[in-house]
């Protein structure tokens, strides 16, 4: 019956994922593996499921805030005219919001040398700065 579960969730988890760029073949064998070698310790394949839910939860509830302060624009490109689904769903929102929000403490420095270099930017660097410390208030 284990099994059963186990093969179930992790088709869920992986066309959960599929759309997102970063995982590739090996990372997804890789995830196999290592589902499948915690299955014979169910204390640990119940705490690999629950670390996954949360995970899963959380950045599908940043993704939804980022949505309601339109500023998914800044992430992730919207939704075009005539497009019958959704470009990314809300977990992805919310995941990418976090990587940019990590790259911003990476970068700042150098994005304020070439603003200054460039004035005719300024406008357009504003506009990130507020839509930054707007997706930093849901994170």
């Amino acid at each position: 019956m284990r099994e059963i579960f186990v093969f179930f969730f992790i088709r869920w988890v992986l066309l959960t994922i599929s759309d997102l760029s970063f995982f590739y073949h090996k990372s997804l064998h890789s995830l196999y593996c290592l589902v499948f070698s915690l299955v014979c310790r169910p204390v640990s394949f119940i705490s690999l499921v629950l670390l996954i839910a949360i995970a899963y939860s959380s950045a599908t509830i940043q993704g939804q805030q980022i949505k309601r302060k339109g500023i998914q624009k800044y992430i992730a490109r919207i939704k075009e005219y005539g497009r019958i689904e959704r470009r990314h769903s809300s977990f992805y929102i919310g995941l990418y919001g976090q990587t940019w929000v990590n790259f911003k403490d990476v970068c700042m420095d150098l994005v304020t040398k070439l603003m200054k270099l460039n004035r005719n930017k300024c406008k357009y660097y504003q506009q990130g700065l507020r839509a930054m410390r707007l997706i930093e208030s849901v994170l």
